[in-house]
């Protein structure tokens, strides 16, 4: 038993959903009775791990390949993750630029300013594309 909110009938997108995380929101997300669309860009042997325990557990989960510093291809990914599981309701924005990841402690704000405009730019293309703005 889990002390989570229900999500029972809601869809949920995790981006940088194949690792850390991401990959522990979208187990909280299914355990709390989300569909989850699982998001990656090339870790696909972590996204279909992810997917396949929600499966077993008894949830719903899909994975998606996408590259979410890419417009067109976030627009894809909500799209696809629409289509299979119904409108995305939550969202948890956790992929991160490989350029921010690689050597975090040399740059002299760790690398957080762009970490905090990409994850800004991938929220507002998922709402954009979410809404039907995109």
């Amino acid at each position: 038993m889990n002390n989570y909110i229900s999500l029972e009938g809601k869809v949920a997108l995790v981006t940088g959903g194949a690792s850390g995380i991401g990959y522990a929101t979208a187990v909280a997300f299914a355990e709390s009775g989300a569909a989850v669309a699982i998001n990656y860009h090339r870790n696909e042997s972590g996204a279909e791990l992810l997917r396949k325990q929600i499966i077993e557990n008894g949830g719903r989960a899909i994975t998606i390949q996408a590259d979410v510093r890419k417009a067109n291809e976030i627009e894809g990914l909500v799209k696809h993750a629409t289509a299979e599981l119904g409108p995305v309701e939550r969202l948890l924005a956790e992929a991160v630029p490989d350029e921010v990841q690689p050597s975090l402690l040399a740059v002299p704000d760790g690398g957080r300013a762009a970490g905090i405009r990409a994850s800004m730019m991938e929220c507002t293309f998922v709402v954009d594309a979410s809404c039907g703005f995109g």
